[in-house]
């Protein structure tokens, strides 16, 4: 007999549980008592309701007390589901993928909404992501007064094919304080890619955080990029220490359209952010150069933040930047950076 301990490694349990050395085993083994946990599992949210069986809540609770990585999926009937939490939903401590492509009727466009109407306080986030390693993909995540995906922690995390700030058509305004963040201290590794974030405060904030890919999102205007739907402030805001970070790049698709917004488009700040790429994006108008959908202040600012890097000479890295309120890219303060 295998113990459930040694069954449960070679099923991927998370690398940061503790391991337990492996006995050799005589001609009669004396069992152990064994502690209670999980195998990792689909859990299904089959029901709008804010907890019980079947919820959204429910699924995050269970996932957190099991190890390994988890799925939950959707079978919410067919067709547009809206989950209305009453009260911020529990974080999500363990890893976990949160798949809202699963919802039967999906093509390619989120039918699984998070709306924060109902939640209230000023820290209620949609998700909260603390366990690394973690997927969330296919969700509306709107009308949340903090953040529509909050990701900290162990990092390694992707958001992908999400609406942030929108509603389900990615037309009309449903906006979080800020659509993503991520906030913890050195290497992050997320990737936040495919996304529509648009109608928030802030777009994307990368807090005092290292190593993340930010690619092929569109952020300010509605899902097809043609319109503006501009978050309130930036686009996207490297602060406190947000190094080494990459806002676009030169492969196909990398790029992110970023436009619209009612402050900059992209905005570094702070002595200590530092080391960032900024390549391939189309910063106040669309890939094509032909629409004025320009960010009220600044295509980019840089303030107080030194040795970044804005565009470049291989194929792809150069940025079209067009149309923005007033300057195309600013330097305010800051050494070391090159345009």
């Amino acid at each position: 007999m295998i113990p459930h301990q040694l069954l449960a490694s070679r099923n991927g349990s998370s690398a940061r549980s503790p391991r337990r050395p492996v006995r050799s085993f005589s001609y009669r083994p004396r069992l152990e008592g064994l502690e209670h946990r999980w195998l990792p599992s689909t859990l299904t949210v089959t029901t709008i309701a804010d907890g019980g069986p079947g919820s959204l809540r429910q699924a995050i609770l269970d996932a957190n007390g099991s190890s390994g990585v988890n799925t939950i999926d959707f079978q919410i009937g067919s067709g547009l589901a809206v989950i209305q939490p009453r009260t911020p939903l529990p974080a999500s401590t363990n890893p976990v993928v949160i798949d809202g492509t699963t919802q039967p009727g999906y093509r390619g466009t989120p039918l699984v909404v998070l709306d924060g109407t109902l939640a209230g306080t000023s820290n209620a986030n949609g998700l909260q992501i603390l366990g690394g390693d973690s997927t969330i993909q296919g969700l509306v995540i709107g009308n949340f007064h903090n953040v529509g995906i909050f990701l900290g922690s162990f990092g390694g995390d992707l958001v992908t094919g999400c609406y942030l700030g929108t509603d389900f058509t990615g037309t009309q305004y449903a906006g979080n304080g800020t659509g993503v963040q991520a906030q913890p201290q050195d290497l992050q590794r997320d990737v936040i890619s495919g996304n529509l974030i648009s109608g928030n405060l802030t777009g994307v904030f990368l807090f005092n955080t290292d190593d993340n890919r930010v690619v092929g999102n569109r952020i300010g205007t509605n899902a097809d990029g043609l319109s503006a739907q501009g978050n309130g402030g930036d686009g996207i805001t490297l602060a406190a220490g947000a190094s080494f970070n990459a806002i676009g790049g030169t492969e196909a698709g990398a790029g992110n359209e970023i436009a619209a917004n009612q402050g900059n488009g992209i905005r570094l700040t702070d002595s200590s952010t530092a080391g960032n790429l900024i390549e391939g994006n189309a910063i106040g108008t669309d890939p094509s150069g032909t629409l004025a959908l320009g960010n009220r202040t600044n295509g980019v600012a840089v303030v107080n933040a030194s040795n970044n890097t804005i565009g470049g000479t291989a194929a792809g890295a150069g940025n079209l930047i067009a149309f923005n309120g007033n300057d195309g890219v600013l330097v305010d303060t800051g050494t070391g950076n090159a345009i």
